[in-house]
């Protein structure tokens, strides 16, 4: 009896030892699992981090590469004639993200409205609107679908003379060179303005429709600068470059 007694004493502790040691097999077996993945999770957030800075430090790089090359330009010291840009097309990459962002602008211009609307279909409310006698047949009123995008309240009026359309593409060389034109035309389809730019902020590139543009000190040291190199390669003669000279010093040296 006493042997059968003996027997289920060890037989139940050495199953409450396996249950045991199971227990704690499976807690360490668990332990190790969840660290392999915090380690595996902190590598991946680590990679993450190494790649972000990367990206960042390419694109800073990268846009230290930029530059702008003006075309024509109308629109220098004239640009409080113009009260509406309406943005006629928009080509190359990331159309809708392009316009999102061009539109948002109107939250940053003292200037101009920019609104995103055809062509035609602002000639064709210019020129389909009923007018009372006192009207002037210029005139156009643009409401509250325009108000909502340049952040306005109510209708605001303005001429034809005063829209200008807008024609925009921007191109992708790479991963993060971005190539740039706009073009800027009125209400007669003249060209006012045209722009090259490469890797440059929209809110640069769209510096003058977003607050008064004037020629500055800037811009007469640039002419100044491509007058001297189109002298040394013989493109104007020395009496052009001095009229230039003439023309420009005032503003240079101005304080």
């Amino acid at each position: 009896m006493k042997k059968i007694i003996l027997l289920i004493l060890i037989f139940f502790s050495f199953q409450t030892y396996s249950q045991n040691w199971q227990r704690h097999f499976n807690q360490y077996q668990n332990q190790n699992i969840q660290n392999a993945k915090n380690s595996a999770n902190a590598a991946a957030a680590n990679a993450r981090r190494a790649a972000n800075a990367a990206r960042s430090l390419a694109h800073s790089e990268a846009m230290k590469n930029n530059n702008t090359k003006v075309l024509k330009d109308l629109l220098v010291d004239n640009s409080k004639n113009y009260k509406i840009v309406v943005i006629d097309t928009i080509t190359g990459w990331k159309i809708k993200a392009n316009l999102k962002t061009i539109l948002s602008l109107n939250k940053k211009t003292t200037n101009m409205n920019i609104i995103y609307t055809s062509r035609d279909n602002v000639w064709k409310r210019f020129h389909s609107h009923s007018y009372s006698e006192n009207e002037s047949n210029n005139k156009l009123i643009f409401g509250e679908v325009y108000g909502k995008q340049t952040g306005r309240i109510g209708s605001f009026e303005v001429s034809s003379d005063s829209v200008l359309f807008l024609t925009y593409d921007r191109n992708a060389l790479n991963n993060y060179d971005r190539e740039t034109r706009i073009k800027l035309y009125n209400f007669q389809n003249v060209l006012i303005y045209e722009a090259e730019h490469f890797n440059i902020p929209f809110e640069k590139m769209f510096a003058p429709i977003l607050k008064e543009y004037v020629f500055s000190k800037e811009m007469a040291i640039k002419q100044l600068k491509e007058s001297k190199e189109y002298l040394e390669l013989g493109i104007i003669s020395q009496k052009e470059y001095d009229a230039k000279v003439k023309k420009l010093r005032p503003i240079v040296l101005e304080k």
